[in-house]
C-alpha cells in the first residue's frame, strides 16, 4: 500500500480492504471503459503499450482508431510492436467495418516484410461497443468455467519463449476456453508450474478450475504435476519465500479467511508479512481491525510492532502522477476503489484529469455511469 492513493476527504468516508500496493494492482489492471480522448496531447506509447492495448481491444476496431489518432500511432508501429503480418493487419481491417481503419489502410506502405504471427487471423474482429463501468465488486479468484470475460486474446507470439506478463494475460483472457489454454501450453512448452507462477493462482484454484474444464489435456497436465508453489502448493512442512508470500497476500486480499488460515499453517507472523510485503504498520492494522477476522485480530493483538507504534492518523506518503496514473488503470472497473484512494490520498478529480488526460466530458460520463458518490471537487 504504498503507492496507493491517500485519505482524508471528509465528504467521502468507505471502508475498504486495501492492503495491495501499486505495483499489484497493476497486475489485475482490466482494460479501460474510457476511450482515449482525441484532443488530448498524450506522450507516445512504447511499444509494449502499443501491443497491449492492440490486443486488449482487439474486439473493439472503433477504440484502436481513436487510439491511433489520438497517439498519432501509425500501421507500422503497430506491425513493429504486435508481430502480426501485413495480411493479417490487412484482413483484420477489412472485417472490422471501420472507415478510420481502412482509411489509413489505404495510405499505409508496410516498411517490414511482415510479423512473426504468419497468416493467422486476428480474431475476433466484430467492433465491441465501449462498456460503462460496471458495478464495483471485490477481487475473486479464478473461478470455474463459465465466467464471463471480454474478447479472446491473441496467441502469444509463435517461436518465442512467452514471459510471464504473456502467460498471464493468455491465461486471463482466454479463462473460458480450456481448449484454448491447453494447446497453448503445449505449443510453447508451458507446464503449470510457470502458469501458477505467472498468474498467482493457488493449487487449488488451478485443480478446480482443470477439474470443471472437461479438457483431456489439461486433466492429463493436472494428474503429473508435482507443484513447487506457491503457499498453498504444499502441506504445513512447506517452506515458503518471500516472493511466494507477497503473491500469495495479494491474490487473496479480499479474503482475510484464507491469509490467516494459511498464516497458520506455514507458522506465518505479522513480521514475516511486512517483510515480505513492504506495508506499513498503520496499512496493516487498518486492514486487519476492518477485516472482521478473529484470527487476524488475535494476531494483531500481540504484535510488537503494532502495539509499540501508535496508529498515524494524520499523515500518509505523497503519491506520484506515475502511481496515480498506475492506480486508476488497475481500478477502472471499481469506482469504490477510485473513491477510497482519493480520499485516503486526498487525490481531487481535476489531479486525475491533469495526470490520465482524459477529458472533462469523458470524466463526468464515467462518473455518470458508475452509479457511485464520485462528486466533482
Amino acid at each position: 500500500m504504498k503507492n496507493l492513493l491517500l485519505s482524508t476527504a471528509s465528504s467521502i468516508v468507505f471502508s475498504a480492504l486495501l492492503m495491495a500496493s501499486t505495483p499489484a494492482m497493476a497486475a489485475q489492471a482490466t482494460i479501460m471503459p474510457i476511450a482515449p480522448s482525441p484532443t488530448t496531447v498524450a506522450k507516445p506509447p512504447t511499444a509494449e503499450e502499443i501491443d497491449t492495448y492492440i490486443k486488449a481491444n482487439i474486439g473493439n476496431p472503433a477504440a484502436i482508431a481513436d487510439a491511433m489518432a489520438h497517439y498519432h500511432v501509425d500501421l507500422n508501429r503497430i506491425q513493429a510492436a504486435t508481430g502480426y503480418s501485413t495480411q493479417q493487419i490487412t484482413d483484420y481491417i477489412h472485417t472490422s467495418g471501420n472507415a478510420q481503419l481502412k482509411s489509413s489502410l489505404a495510405s499505409w506502405n508496410p516498411t517490414a516484410a511482415g510479423g512473426s504471427n504468419g497468416n493467422t487471423p486476428i480474431s475476433p474482429v466484430a467492433p465491441a461497443p465501449v462498456t460503462s463501468a460496471p458495478a464495483p465488486v471485490p477481487v475473486t479468484p479464478l473461478r470455474p468455467v463459465p465466467v464471463p470475460v471480454g474478447p479472446v486474446g491473441i496467441d502469444p507470439k509463435p517461436a518465442l519463449p512467452p514471459t510471464s506478463a504473456e502467460i498471464d494475460s493468455f491465461i486471463k483472457a482466454n479463462i473460458n476456453n480450456p481448449a484454448s489454454i491447453a494447446d497453448a501450453m503445449e505449443k510453447y512448452s508451458v507446464n503449470l508450474d510457470r502458469i501458477q507462477s505467472a498468474t498467482g493462482y493457488t493449487r487449488e484454484q488451478m485443480t478446480n478450475y482443470i477439474a470443471n474444464s472437461d479438457n483431456a489435456k489439461l486433466k492429463a497436465a493436472a494428474g503429473n504435476w508435482t507443484p513447487t508453489g506457491p503457499v498453498t502448493g504444499g502441506g504445513s512442512d512447506y517452506v515458503v519465500n518471500d516472493t511466494e508470500i507477497d503473491q500469495y497476500i495479494k491474490a487473496n486480499i479480499n479474503d482475510p479467511a484464507k491469509i490467516a488460515a494459511a498464516m497458520k499453517k506455514h507458522s506465518i507472523g505479522l513480521d514475516r508479512i511486512q517483510e515480505a510485503t513492504g506495508y506499513t504498520v498503520d496499512q496493516m492494522r487498518n486492514y486487519i481491525n476492518n477485516s472482521g477476522n478473529s484470527e487476524l485480530k488475535t494476531a494483531l493483538g500481540v504484535w510488537p510492532k503494532a502495539i509499540n507504534t501508535p496508529p498515524n492518523v494524520h499523515t500518509a506518503p505523497a503519491v506520484s502522477d506515475a502511481e496515480i496514473n498506475a492506480y486508476i488503470k488497475a481500478n477502472i472497473n471499481s469506482p469504490t476503489a477510485i473513491i477510497v484512494g482519493m480520499t485516503r490520498y486526498n487525490v481531487s478529480l481535476n489531479r486525475i484529469q491533469s495526470v490520465m488526460g482524459y477529458s472533462t466530458q469523458q470524466m463526468m460520463d464515467y462518473i455518470n455511469k458508475s452509479g457511485n458518490g464520485l462528486q466533482p471537487r
